[in-house]
């Protein structure tokens, strides 16, 4: 659970004709994907406070939830609700210039999946007037006219809006990456898609532009010229941890596989957030098959730290223990390989009972720990163990019910 939403939570279970309250909760469950907490959120809100249903945002979220039920007409229904409510002066709730511009582009975008072309044009038109001269709302509508040109199969001229925002404009950055989109996904031109990320770098060399032609060479298979430009952020930012993981995959992408290991272990020694770059290297050590090392690399952390108690150290210690398992069957010490797994269960058990706390997704934490219940019920029935296998195979069922391998097995 984020902070914005304990925050919010508290302040309707104090306060419950609080209405904006419980509108930007239900926003924030609608973006969660909890579309039926949100709309019982918006009818509880309804029942406390009927002002609740003169907010433009009241109307939002309906709208939201409509669309993402597939009911897109209603959505537009409620969109153009929401838009009215701005014309009527004697509405007592203050609307922000942002709500407009949030449901205008939500309105559009939903005449859009409507493909009803000619209405979503229309709005587009008036939106382009209305916020001319502001910076942050003409980028969202520069964006949503490529898009809408997209739509009609006008690539071109997608393309020609995008190339109309300057240098020396705010969402020139914005229009360039969606530009270099187009011309990678419609035209198939890995050319013009570097391009248009060189463009961005003759108005700004940061590490971060950098990074960014890193990823777009890498999404294009150039490795070697995703190197150097992440190569060159590095110098600029040799601190960014992050970056220092891309440099190893890029390497490993090249097949320098000695190279990714030495900048690796450089790269762990070096940085202060070492956790992420340890496992890397644990990671290419196991594929070249030095285990004794991979091992020892592993280890280190593990015997420093025996019994984690944050949420994020217990989840690096749960991959260590995977891996140093992995490592264990492929020199077939099974008794050892099971050990290390009933390890990373009983880590991973604890992530999956501590109730989603730090921002964790829960349905993928329990997915972990049925992968894991299921490693070890193959072991344990390799050896013929048959109880403790029947055991963990129901135990990954019951947290993966979708799970149709470890069903049938």
């Amino acid at each position: 659970m984020s902070v914005a939403e304990q925050l919010l939570r508290g302040c309707v279970n104090k306060s419950s004709d609080n209405a904006e309250a419980y509108l930007l909760l239900a926003q924030i469950l609608v973006q969660k994907n909890e579309l039926d907490e949100a709309d019982k959120l918006l009818d509880i809100g309804l029942g406390f406070n009927f002002r609740v249903r003169e907010h433009p945002l009241y109307f939002l979220t309906k709208a939201r939830l409509e669309k993402r039920a597939n009911r897109v007409d209603q959505s537009i229904e409620q969109l153009r609700n929401a838009l009215d409510l701005f014309a009527k002066k004697e509405s007592e709730l203050e609307l922000a210039e942002a709500e407009r511009i949030a449901i205008t582009l939500e309105l559009i975008d939903s005449l859009q999946t409507a493909n009803r072309i000619e209405e979503a044009d229309s709005c587009m038109l008036e939106a382009a007037e209305r916020y001319k001269g502001k910076p942050l709302e003409e980028q969202q509508l520069v964006l949503m006219n490529a898009q809408l040109r997209l739509q009609r199969g006008n690539v071109d001229g997608a393309i020609k809006v995008l190339q109309a925002v300057k240098p020396d404009q705010p969402n020139y950055r914005a229009a360039r990456i969606k530009m270099a989109q187009i011309y990678l996904e419609e035209k198939h031109d890995k050319h013009r898609f570097a391009l248009c990320y060189r463009d961005l770098l003759e108005q700004d060399t940061s590490p971060q532009i950098y990074e960014l032609l890193g990823d777009a060479y890498i999404s294009i298979q150039e490795p070697e010229l995703a190197i150097d430009a992440y190569e060159t952020a590095m110098r600029r930012a040799p601190k960014d941890y992050q970056l220092a993981e891309k440099i190893g995959n890029a390497y490993v992408k090249c097949h320098l596989y000695n190279k990714a290991i030495t900048f690796y272990e450089t790269a762990m020694k070096s940085s202060g957030r070492q956790k992420i770059l340890r496992i890397r290297f644990a990671e290419q050590l196991f594929q070249m098959g030095n285990f004794d090392k991979c091992k020892r690399v592993l280890k280190e952390v593990l015997d420093a730290e025996t019994d984690p108690s944050d949420i994020q150290t217990i989840r690096e210690h749960v991959s260590y223990w995977m891996l140093i398992s992995r490592l264990h069957m492929e020199t077939s010490e099974w008794d050892q390989a099971c050990r290390d797994l009933l390890k990373a269960r009983q880590l991973q058990l604890r992530i999956v009972g501590s109730g989603g706390r730090e921002g964790l997704n829960i349905a993928e934490e329990k997915k972990l720990a049925a992968l894991i219940c299921q490693q070890l019920a193959e072991l344990y029935a390799n050896s013929r163990d048959w109880n403790k296998a029947i055991e963990l195979f129901k135990e990954a069922i019951g947290h993966n019910e979708r799970d149709t391998k470890v069903i049938i097995k």
